[in-house]
């Protein structure tokens, strides 16, 4: 097991939240360090989703928030994304400095896209980007795998996504249309790199996560479509 699942984040102080279709909870370390909470009770695969998408970002080298199994205050294991208190996000309140902030980082949401198509994530509208300076490099995280994956369609979801999903809206009429900045090489080698995973680093992912996420698919199911339908995955995504 990874450090991350052997010892989950203790939650102490939980508040409800409403400001999204999927998160429904905010939870505070003793630390009063914040994190974004997805749990079972909130959609059966919702943990599990998160999980493998970070985790596939991470293998292809795209940034994503840190991230956590966290024990919620009744004991149950969920999802936890560190809140990113210094992160900007684009809001509907913008659409300048939207513009701006989708025109510098092109590059990484070409690269974003390709895991999103791969995962079959039809939700990566423009709020679900974050936007941060780390050692003063800004950089464009993912986050958000909510609808994706195993909450698309277990295993593992279905392509061709939706052609008006916020995923594909975003980069036709944004990235490739308005802004003429759809990235081929960045898209490619992100592609590449899932093509390159090896079985044992998905298994890991999948063996890493809690017992309690796997009520409604089996890490046999997902170890299978691993296996067998990988490569017919990668060769389906396209720029």
């Amino acid at each position: 097991m990874s450090q991350r699942t052997f010892l989950p984040i203790p939650i102490e102080h939980e508040e409800p939240y409403s400001d999204s279709k999927d998160l429904k909870l905010i939870g505070y370390t003793k630390d009063r360090i914040r994190y974004a909470i997805k749990r079972v009770q909130d959609g059966e695969l919702l943990p599990i989703s998160e999980w493998i998408g970070h985790r596939l970002c991470e293998l292809c080298g795209i940034p994503v928030p840190e991230y956590h199994v966290v024990e919620c205050i009744d004991g149950q294991l969920a999802f936890g994304s560190r809140w990113e208190d210094t992160a900007e996000q684009i809001s509907p309140a913008g659409p300048m400095r939207a513009m701006e902030l989708l025109a510098d980082h092109a590059s990484d949401i070409s690269a974003i896209f390709a895991v999103d198509q791969f995962f079959s994530n039809p939700d990566r509208h423009v709020g679900n980007y974050l936007f941060v300076r780390r050692a003063q490099t800004p950089m464009c995280l993912a986050m958000d795998f909510s609808r994706a994956g195993p909450a698309d369609q277990i295993p593992m979801g279905m392509l061709p996504l939706d052609p008006v999903c916020s995923t594909l809206v975003v980069i036709e009429q944004i990235i490739r249309g308005r802004l003429k900045k759809f990235d081929s090489a960045s898209f490619s080698q992100a592609k590449a790199r899932l093509a390159a995973i090896k079985p044992g680093e998905f298994y890991a992912i999948v063996d890493d996560a809690p017992d309690e996420w796997f009520d409604m698919i089996t890490r046999d199911e997902l170890r299978r479509w691993w296996d067998n339908e990988r490569l017919v995955r990668v060769a389906g995504i396209a720029p």
